[in-house]
Formats: structure tokens, sequence, C-alpha cells
């Protein structure tokens, strides 16, 4: 679908809307055909669909409708005449979705199999399946169309495209697709929901390149699109994940970061292997947002205030049941009985948090957890790096997950560097316990993604980490986890370089183009795109991407 088609459909339906007219447009067309339907789904847009209630109000309760599942589902008990996937356009996964189309149809031959791909359907993907697979061959009927859906609104200032290998695609394969769905998305975020940003401002060889798509873009569709809505943003602030390659690589601390790292959060999700409640089973789904109060207040505290925090909201809430005995008159009955479900709610929220944070509580008092830690903040401050190293060698030895050990040996060589030497050693180690194959493999792709390299003197576009933590100041020795004041609070002394980059440019957004400025402390370069649209502002601030 091209550029101007796409805004003026979506042009007066609200944000998560557009969401479910698009499905909505699917399930019409499905249900002008005869018969009956079974849909698969990406686990990214599964968990993004039930996230906003479409699974249950789309595609539950239809006659028509057999099942939805996740792709990663076998399902070949149930009959349907219409076979519907909803995947990314991954390269990567074709196999696993021929196969499971074929799977399908082997079961049962009468199936008509549909892809519609998120976001968009790539020329290269309808290549493949057709000279590769000769899937059109195999299913004349087959129909390849895409669901216009960029972003998914998971909270009112937070939202995902979710394309969880992005990041893979862009350093790893060099496929630049998801910057033009970031194009894509912010021109129509801009036509159709916040108005135009006078500034778009990008750092970074990616930023960059987005900044450069999305003037293209502007300049083909044209103004008259940005010109209906009054701005609400003034600046929109594109950063490179390359910028900072160290942070993502740390154990995050704050609450939530240590949810995400012990049991993974999707679309606002996370399912716990215990039971967070008498009522509750293992395995079941609890959303995490800000609707849930007791989580907006925990979830950006570092964990070692959490558990205070829960104590002192239990003797509150104990302190509000207590007041129920001085009630005297019916005007203050009327009173605690109006507050009482809310009351009730917060109460049980308190209760289900508690239990998850012992739960949490009994991974972090664990001497590994604090092993790493300690190594993480040996690593982060250039102290006792051999020590480190060390670590990292009995992590191998002792055949720890290799996730776990990639992580912290990519997290050394962005900051200490590998030697040769010290390069081929571990790396033969880990190949005689972990296998030769999956070592080789892993090896070269995160070297393609510059996450491991070898300390040879030549230039990198990684930062160069001792300046980095020089410029930044990204280690704070002393801090007040009472009253915290530093971004350096939620890493427990570290500080991310570039929150302190968007602090500084919310500070002094003049300082972008100063050349000497923090931005320019960064390697890449920086693109800044300005509309002048006479429209009156009401401009919310800075985001940051």
């Amino acid at each position: 679908m091209d550029m101007q088609s796409s805004i003026s459909k979506q042009k007066d339906i609200g944000t998560n809307d557009v969401i479910f007219s698009e499905v909505q447009n699917v399930m019409t067309k499905l249900e002008a055909a005869e018969g009956s339907s079974i849909f698969f789904i990406d686990k990214c847009v599964y968990m993004a669909f039930r996230y906003l209630g479409l699974l249950k109000s789309l595609f539950e309760n239809k006659k028509e409708i057999i099942g939805h599942f996740m792709l990663s589902e076998t399902i070949d008990y149930l009959p349907a005449d219409q076979l519907i996937y909803f995947v990314s356009p991954d390269l990567d996964n074709l196999r696993s979705l021929v196969v499971h189309i074929l799977s399908y149809t082997k079961r049962f031959p009468s199936a008509v199999p549909h892809i519609y791909f998120v976001p968009h359907k790539p020329l290269i993907v309808e290549q493949v399946l057709d000279e590769e697979y000769k899937l059109f061959q195999a299913f004349p009927k087959l129909k390849l169309e895409e669901l216009d859906v960029d972003m998914f609104f998971l909270e009112a200032n937070r939202m995902s495209m979710e394309v969880p290998k992005a990041f893979y695609r862009l350093y790893a394969s060099g496929d630049i697709t998801p910057l033009t769905w970031a194009a894509r998305g912010i021109l129509k975020l801009q036509a159709t929901r916040y108005g135009a940003i006078p500034c778009i401002r990008g750092k970074g060889e990616q930023a960059a390149q987005v900044v450069r798509m999305l003037r293209g873009l502007q300049n083909e569709v044209g103004k008259q699109f940005l010109t209906e809505i009054a701005p609400e943003i003034d600046t929109l602030l594109i950063l490179d994940r390359s910028l900072d390659f160290v942070t993502p690589l740390l154990t995050q601390l704050t609450y939530e970061g240590l949810l995400d790292e012990l049991y993974g959060i999707n679309a606002c999700e996370v399912c716990f292997p215990f039971s967070i409640s008498e009522s509750a089973h293992v395995g079941d789904g609890v959303e995490l947002t800000n609707r849930d109060k007791v989580f907006a207040e925990l979830r950006d505290k570092n964990f070692s205030s959490v558990g205070t925090c829960l104590y002192q909201k239990s003797v509150w809430v104990k302190q509000n049941y207590e007041k129920r005995k001085d009630v005297q008159q019916l005007k203050e009955l009327k009173e605690f009985i109006k507050v009482l479900p809310e009351m009730q709610e917060y109460h049980q929220r308190v209760g289900m948090h508690t239990s998850i944070a012992t739960e949490v509580g009994r991974v972090t008092q664990d001497f590994n957890f604090g092993k790493r830690i300690e190594m993480e903040h040996n690593l982060i401050q250039q102290n006792n790096v051999k020590d480190v190293f060390e670590y990292i060698e009995d992590l191998v030895f002792r055949k720890e997950p290799l996730p776990s050990v990639l992580r912290i040996l990519c997290l050394y060589s962005m900051i200490n560097g590998l030697k040769l030497k010290v390069y081929e050693s571990i790396k033969e180690s880990m190949m005689l316990v972990y296998g030769i194959p999956q070592i080789m493999s892993v090896f070269f792709n995160l070297e393609r993604c510059g996450l491991l390299a070898v300390a040879d003197g030549r230039p990198t576009v990684v930062p160069n980490y001792s300046h980095v933590r020089k410029v930044f100041q990204t280690w704070c020795q002393h801090l007040n986890e009472e009253q915290p004041n530093d971004i350096a609070y939620t890493y427990s002394g570290y500080a991310p370089p570039l929150a302190r980059l968007v602090d500084s440019l919310i500070g002094n957004p003049r300082s972008w183009g100063s050349g000497n400025s923090l931005v320019d402390q960064l390697p890449g370069p920086k693109e800044e795109l300005t509309s002048h649209i006479d429209l009156p502002t009401a401009s919310k601030g800075s985001w940051y991407l």
C-alpha cells in the first residue's frame, strides 16, 4: 500500500483503533468467503493483540473461526477451510512458516492458505516464497497481503513496533527494512495523531538514515497531510543503539527490569513459573502497566528499595481498613463503602507484588547473582578487569547458559577490548564446551554486529568506553537511595550515557549544532529535519526513541 493511501485511510482513527480497523477489514474479507478459518500468529503480534483485547473482541465467540494460536504451535487436529497467518516478514523464519503450511495442508488438503505480513510485505519475501519454496506452485489460490500496522500503543506514553529481531536484521544481516518501517510509522503518527513535529533529530548511522528517509517520505506525500493537526511534540530524538552497546548488556536492576531479565516481558505481559496468589495458576499472564497503581510506583525503583516500599504500602492498607472501626455516622459509612472496592483492589495488588518480589528476592540474594553484579560493576569502573575474565572462564567451564556467558563476554569486549591471544583462547574453550558449529556461528554474528571484536588498533564505530565514561560521568560513587536524584540509581551506580545525553539536550536544545556538545562526543553522523508549518503549537516535550 502506498504512503498516501495508508495515511488517508487512518486519518480519522484513534491510536489503537487503527489496529482494530485493519484487523476488522481482514475479518470482513474472510467472512465474505465461505467456510471456516483458523489463525496462526507470530508470538510478538499475538501478545500485542491479546494485550489490546483484539483476540477476545474479534477472534472469539464466532462460529466461522475455529481458533487462534501462536505460530509456534502445531495444531493438526482442527480442520478449517481457510488457513490464515499473521507473521513478520522475516526471511530467517520463512522456512518454518512454509513447513507449518505444508504440515497443516497435508493433514487437511482443502485448506487455502492466506498470509498477512505485519506491517508490510517486502518484494524479496514474495520472491523467496515463489522461487525457492515454490509456494504459489503448490497453492495456486495462495494470497499474500499485509496488515498495515506500524505501531502498537502499549501505554499512554509508550509504543512499540514489535519487531524483536530488528537489531539482528540491521546489524548482522544488513537489512534496512526496519528503518523504512520506523520512518513510515513516524510520518503516520504525525499525520494521524500528533501533528507535525517541528524538529526531528537523529544521531548515529541508522538514526540519521531514518531522518533522511523521513525527509524523502514527507516530500513524497506533501505537507498537506501534516497541517490539519496542532503539533503536540516539539522535538523527536532518534538515537542509534550502536551509540551505547554497554547498557543493554548490563543486568537491569529496577523492579520492572528484573522481571524482564528473569521472566521476560512481552507486550506488557509476563508469565511467572509460580503462583502469585491462591486463586492464580502457574503460568498465568499478568499485565504490567500503570493501570496497576502499585506497579506504577514500583517499576522504576531499584530492587533494593522495593521491599521497604511494599511494606509501607501494606501498613497503609491495614491502617485504612482499621478506619472502619471509627465509623459512627451513616455519611461516614457511605464514604468508606464508596472507596472500599478500590482499596480492596489495591490490597490485592500489594499482595501480588509482594509474592513476586519475594521470588525475585530469592534470585537476587543468591551468591551467583551477587557475583555477576560485582563483576559487571568492576568492568564499568574498569577495576580488577583480570578477575572479570577469570570469572568468564569459570562460567564457560561450568557450562553456564550460553546467552549469559556471551552477554558478559561482549560487555568485556566493549569496555576492555579482547587481545587476539585472549580472544582465541576463550573461543577455543567455548567451542570445546558448547560445540564448534554453534560457537562459530554465534561469534560470526556478534562480530558483524560489533559486539565482539579483537582489539587490534583499527578504527571502530563503537564508542571508546574510557572516553565515554569520563565525558558522560557514567559512574556515580555516592547515591542518595532514600531520595534518588540521579539516573545512576537505577543501575546501582551506573548512569547510561544516552540518558545523560537526552538530559543535556533537553536542558540545552541549542547545543545540538554547537559542534562541541555531548552529542559530538559519540561516533556517527547526526541529521536534522525541521518543518516550518504555521500552526499553533501545543508542544508536550521531547520524545526519545
